[in-house]
């Protein structure tokens, strides 16, 4: 959760509103659960939908691609960014 929020830090610094499921969700939704798992999915495709851009850091896993491809379906800019925070 450290790096997460790290993450956020520099999203804000950089003049970014960061939109971070990661830390709120779980204090409410059983990730565990496969049914509210799914509902947490549905959550990150809506809030996607209001977000400029997407973001995401350090090694891309299948989430991460699959939220790459729906931003750029939806028009959305997509950047990616190392461990380290610079641009890949």
């Amino acid at each position: 959760m450290q790096a997460v929020q790290s993450y956020c830090r520099f999203v804000y610094q950089a003049g970014g509103i960061p939109v971070c499921p990661q830390l709120y969700l779980p204090q409410f939704i059983n990730m565990h659960r496969s049914r509210e798992f799914q509902i947490a999915a549905f959550i990150n495709i809506v809030l996607l939908t209001k977000c400029a851009e997407a973001w995401s850091f350090g090694k891309p896993t299948h989430d991460m691609r699959y939220f790459h491809r729906l931003a750029k379906r939806k028009g959305k800019n997509t950047r990616h960014f190392n461990l380290k925070m610079e641009v890949n």
